[in-house]
């Protein structure tokens, strides 16, 4: 640190834990996964003149790409489902007035040398820590006769097939094409109907066409065939319909998603919000208050229960509310604003 010039940012960053104390281990893995050792939660740490001091927060894997880019003064792009934590930095801004769409249209298909290490005994090390999951051990993710016929014999030249058919419906939808983009994303669909991405592209070209029913019914197998990080999907979906006024809409789809994600605490909170939104206060304000179980740090939840309860003009629940986000976030103009004005009613 010592070394360092001032416009030097430090990370510190690990997806996982690890034991320590007495359980910390002492010796290599032998021909055994490490998994057991890793633990939940992960490690970020950040310093430097623009990362503000101090303090315990919580973020997800996929906010630490968006982060990092905002440090080096370029926009995260639209398939990175992360955000930049608000308290991370201190007079520094992330970067909006650019639209990147992915990172990849910058990078050239030139071919890339292959590496010279033996590749199974790299792959038996990669399993011994855990980082490659041993195929011998694997359980299937689906049962054989789940997996259509084309998807469990499909060749390099099938998948290439499909991914020229995904492609296309991309650049099709980006020229306004709707209808030609569909029929695209349908052959990708019929070449790997196992993938979810041709559905989650199909979802989003029929929400373009207005046709929203269908649109949230292709999402939903897009979820089904694995989409990642799909509770986040769903919050942005939301968010999307809640963008163009159809807030109905956006509760609608949230609570298929908490069908299917009961623990999520990012379903929750924006379900919460949703009906709330709508004055919907019998069913927001216990999502809310189950957000806040699953999520205790969430300003947003403190936030909107805060707004319910002045709103109510039961202004010492609402300050309690709102002094319990100032006190994981200080930084929030709006809400000390609003603090403030409640104590003025008691």
């Amino acid at each position: 640190m010592k070394v360092l010039t001032e416009d030097t940012t430090v990370i510190i960053v690990s997806a996982y834990g690890f034991r320590w104390d007495k359980t910390r281990p002492r010796t290599q893995p032998n021909g055994r996964s490490a998994l057991s050792d890793h633990r939940n939660p992960g490690v970020f740490i950040a310093y430097g003149n623009h990362i503000a001091p101090g303090g315990f927060h919580s973020l997800t894997l996929y906010d630490v790409a968006p982060s990092v880019l905002a440090i080096l003064g370029l926009p995260k792009s639209l398939e990175m489902p992360g955000s930049v934590p608000p308290w991370i930095f201190r007079d520094l801004s992330p970067v909006t007035s650019v639209r990147v769409v992915s990172y990849n249209e910058f990078f050239g298909g030139r071919p890339i040398a292959a590496p010279s290490v033996d590749l199974k005994s790299y792959r038996q090390k990669l399993q011994a820590i855990g980082h490659l999951t041993d195929p011998s051990r694997m359980q299937p993710v689906f049962e054989d006769e789940q997996l259509p016929a084309k998807a469990k014999t499909q060749t390099p030249a099938q998948f290439g097939l499909y991914a020229y058919y995904n492609n296309l419906g991309i650049e099709l939808r980006k020229q306004g094409k709707y209808n030609e983009a569909i029929e695209a994303f349908q052959k990708a669909i019929d070449l790997n109907p196992a993938r979810f991405t041709p559905y989650l592209n199909l979802a989003m070209v029929l929400f373009d066409r207005q046709q929203y029913a269908a649109a949230d019914d292709v999402f939903i197998m897009a979820v089904a065939r694995g989409l990642p990080n799909a509770d986040r999907w769903f919050a942005d979906f939301a968010a999307l319909y809640r963008s163009r006024n159809m807030t109905t809409r956006a509760i609608n789809l949230l609570y298929k998603g908490r069908q299917i994600f009961p623990q999520s605490y990012l379903i929750a909170a924006n379900l919460g919000s949703a009906l709330a939104e709508t004055s919907r206060y019998s069913e927001g304000v216990p999502e809310l208050e189950r957000a806040l179980n699953l999520q205790p740090s969430s300003t947003l939840v403190l936030n909107n229960l805060g707004i319910y309860y002045a709103k109510k003009q039961d202004y010492a629940r609402a300050l309690d509310f709102w002094n319990r986000s100032l006190s994981i976030d200080p930084r929030q103009p709006a809400i000390r604003k609003a603090a403030d004005a409640a104590r003025t009613y008691l």
